[in-house]
């Protein structure tokens, strides 16, 4: 049984995504949840556990999108019947999360609740 470790509160967002690596290669991702120490993602690739990122949430307001750094702590492929145009779901740790990040997900995760 996995143990659960997160210490802040997970938001469902649906939020378009860029990760640019240390190399500069980017990568585009749909963001499916977030809290304001990490990220789920979809990508169509797999991600190295450990590899360092920035990465860009764009936001559906009129903010301008968020960049912070993190790094891959989980990587799996998605299950068969759920991989359509993704092929993976990736665990980000967000290693600078600006303070400002919790309230704009709660307000994104409002937005979307109706």
């Amino acid at each position: 049984m996995s143990e659960e470790r997160r210490t802040s509160a997970r938001r469902r967002v649906s939020l378009a995504a860029e990760l640019e690596t240390t190399e500069g290669r980017k990568v585009i991702a749909v963001c499916r949840d977030a809290s304001d120490r990490g990220v789920q993602l979809l990508t169509q690739e797999a991600l190295a556990i450990g590899s360092a990122f920035r990465v860009c949430l764009l936001l559906p307001t009129d903010e301008p999108p968020i960049g912070v750094s993190g790094r891959v702590v989980r990587c799996a492929p998605l299950e068969p019947e759920l991989a359509d145009v993704w092929s993976y779901r990736v665990g980000v740790e967000l290693t600078d999360p600006p303070p400002e990040l919790a309230t704009l997900l709660d307000e994104i995760a409002a937005m979307a609740e109706g």
